[in-house]
């Protein structure tokens, strides 16, 4: 279904998947749709579930390395590319289903609709600028580099991100974060995570970690995930360590950005940069930076759904039942409307 999201054109009737990716197209009548939805839920959809988690862990376990995946390199037009990471090379990143490392620094996504899911932004530290963030509830915001945008899509909304400065780039991660099905109609909600509002804590060897979802040692991040979920910016000089402890019965991945980091555990290993990889079994995560320069590293962690995500374009349902729902949704205006800025 990630493959799929790249078939999309430009345009908000034909319905963007992601503002960072193209996908699937939204028919521009009832009856094509239905018809497309029908002949979609045929296709069995791929779900590795998650195992149970143990009944005891040891207070000194870490998780190991898992599969590794390395991100591809798409260049989606003028002004906008991405490094995306194919989730099917990692099956147990339950509820994560899409990572998308991004630049853009033209605006090239019209206004589209979402629903079921969370579409999660992050523009990094260091980026040369920023986005203008605005949707169909009214939001309109200007993310800062180093800032968050978290959209709980929900029963539905229609966003546009676009540069906050045409020739700008705005450099960071887009995360697509699948929510339970009791979750999936809810309100949409969005919660801007400013730079004043954000933790950062020194680690052993000059190394920091920015806590931008969940909590890290004494820090918890003002952002109020639906499901639960962790993500934290590590920063690792060669020798620095970071430890994190997860909660039993949630998965875990590592995204390398820069440089290079070493995993331990009993299945240890090392990730480079555009490299990211389950972190699997019990216990705490650790982590060294092994590079000469310093590395970047993203933790992203949170307890799997257990239920196979349904996609069609820009919707994540939990049957096709329920896509189909929203897409008449949609098009009958029920989730707001916004003209394009560009």
């Amino acid at each position: 279904c990630l493959q799929a999201r790249h078939q999309g054109q430009r345009n908000v009737n034909d319905s963007i998947c992601s503002p960072l990716v193209y996908s699937m197209l939204v028919a521009v009548n009832a009856l094509i749709i239905v018809a497309a939805v029908a002949a979609a839920a045929s296709t069995p959809s791929v779900f590795t579930p998650s195992p149970p988690p143990p009944s005891c862990t040891s207070a000194m376990a870490l998780r190991s390395l898992g599969k590794v995946a390395t991100l591809k390199s798409n260049q989606m037009g003028p002004g906008f590319s991405a490094y995306r990471l194919d989730t099917k090379h990692l099956p147990r990143l339950d509820p994560l289903m899409s990572i998308d490392w991004f630049s853009m620094a033209e605006p090239f996504f019209r206004p589209h609709p979402h629903a079921g899911f969370c579409a999660v932004t992050y523009i990094f530290p260091e980026s040369p600028g920023g986005f203008l963030n605005r949707d169909s509830t009214g939001r309109k915001d200007q993310q800062k580099p180093g800032e968050l945008y978290w959209t709980t899509a929900g029963s539905g909304v229609v966003h546009e991100e676009r540069p906050f400065t045409a020739g700008t780039p705005g450099d960071g991660l887009q995360l697509f974060i699948n929510l339970p099905s009791h979750l999936k109609t809810t309100a949409p909600r969005v919660q801007h995570l400013t730079n004043d509002k954000i933790a950062e804590q020194a680690l052993p060897g000059g190394g920091k970690v920015r806590v931008l979802v969940g909590q890290h040692g004494e820090h918890t991040a003002p952002i109020e995930p639906p499901h639960p979920f962790h993500l934290l910016d590590v920063r690792l000089p060669k020798g620095a360590t970071f430890r994190h402890t997860l909660p039993g019965g949630w998965n875990g991945a590592a995204l390398v950005v820069r440089g290079g980091v070493a995993v331990a555990g009993e299945n240890g290993g090392r990730l480079r940069g555009e490299q990211a990889a389950e972190l699997v079994g019990v216990g705490d995560v650790q982590l060294e930076g092994v590079a000469d320069e310093e590395s970047q590293m993203v933790l992203l962690a949170g307890p799997p759904t257990n239920e196979p995500p349904v996609w069609y374009g820009p919707f994540c349902g939990s049957s096709m039942q329920q896509v189909e729902g929203w897409i008449r949704d949609f098009q009958a205006g029920k989730m707001g409307a916004l003209d394009a800025s560009f």
